[in-house]
């Protein structure tokens, strides 16, 4: 029934721009323009003009805005095996222009890569040390936004080092993973983290990587109802050159995989899936337990009504743990799925937006 209502929509949408009044000619050029953009995939790019100012094996730290002031924020990419170009899709969409539109006006990201070299064997220890490294590369202090994998992983910073956190922009982050999931799910996940942890121990001399691949199957899977709405409205708007741009830099972005560490991923599955160990407060990170009670600056949370893959409730658990006095928690139901919550338009504009421009005060 979704699919044949965005069928229905697309065409009408479709018929309503008058394609016959550019004749036969006009219709086939329509045609070829939504085949080339629906089949013919690029490697996804950040659109804003940046600066690269610091590297790893494993990532980069992007400036959108060299030269300017003021309380930083910082976006981290979720590493969850698809590139970090999400954020910055096109000039006009992405979180990266809602942000400059909304009065952040010292933006940095950042996106991991495919792991080279030494970084296939890394782990939480030094996924962490990169983002904290990211907040005093920006100025010691900062906006913290994360969404999906990332969401977890700047609360985590924010839990440890609460005076770098000026806030905490969360998007379907998993933070109670075992809530709103049914036993035989969870049993999959320890399935999965033993098998992942065997991996570890049988290769603990060869750096090994998590191919993206396996995570870009499991997500476009989960999500292709919404990939085929990006596809329909492609269709609906292919009149439009800029519609047209946004929505084939989505489809390019769900069709390229990124690797990821393997032993990041194998502690991943354990720790925060199978253990579900950050929300209990007994998740260690080297010599020191996750106190999620001492965090304390303002929260802002996003999760998708349609979100199949990180239910509600599994991010709104966060709220009663930490310190951040109740009127400083906002939470927003947004109508959408777990991709669209992050790169469709009306979910930028309508829902991010306001958030964004609330906790572009505290800057």
């Amino acid at each position: 029934m979704t699919v044949a209502w965005a069928t229905a929509v697309a065409w009408a949408d479709y018929w309503s721009s008058l394609p016959w009044l550019r004749g036969v000619h006009g219709m086939l050029n329509d045609g070829i323009t939504y085949w080339n953009a629906a089949l013919n995939r690029r490697r996804p790019a950040f659109a804003h003009p940046n600066e690269i100012i610091a590297q790893w094996d494993q990532g980069q730290l992007r400036h959108f805005t060299p030269g300017s002031t003021g309380v930083p924020t910082l976006v981290v990419a979720p590493q969850s095996g698809l590139t970090g170009a999400a954020l910055d899709t096109t000039m006009r969409t992405g979180l990266i222009a809602t942000l400059l539109n909304n009065g952040h006006t010292n933006v940095y990201a950042l996106e991991w890569v495919d792991p080279r070299g030494n970084a296939r064997a890394s782990g939480i220890d030094e996924h962490l040390a990169i983002i904290r490294e990211s907040v005093d590369l920006a100025g010691g202090r900062a906006n913290l936004i994360g969404y999906s994998q990332s969401g977890w992983a700047v609360t985590i910073i924010a839990a440890l080092h609460p005076e770098k956190a000026v806030s905490l922009t969360l998007g379907a982050a998993p933070i109670d993973t075992h809530r709103s999931v049914d036993a035989p799910s969870v049993m999959g996940r320890v399935a999965l983290s033993e098998f992942t942890e065997v991996a570890d121990g049988v290769l603990p001399q060869v750096p090994w990587t998590w191919p993206g691949g396996f995570q870009v199957l499991g997500f476009n899977t989960t999500e292709m109802l919404s990939e085929y709405g990006h596809r329909a409205r492609l269709w609906a708007r292919i009149n439009e050159p800029t519609t047209v741009a946004e929505e084939r830099a989505i489809l390019d972005w769900l069709a390229t995989p990124q690797d990821l560490p393997g032993p990041f991923t194998q502690w991943t599955l354990e720790h925060m899936f199978a253990n579900n160990e950050l929300i209990r407060n007994v998740l260690e990170i080297g010599d020191e337990v996750v106190d999620l009670g001492r965090i304390d600056c303002p929260l802002f949370l996003l999760t998708g009504a349609d979100d199949l893959l990180v239910p509600e409730d599994q991010l709104l658990a966060l709220a009663p743990k930490v310190s951040t006095p109740s009127n400083e928690v906002h939470h927003v139901s947004v109508p959408a799925s777990h991709l669209d919550l992050l790169v469709s338009s009306d979910a930028l504009e309508n829902y991010w937006a306001p958030m964004l421009r609330r906790s572009a005060t505290l800057s």
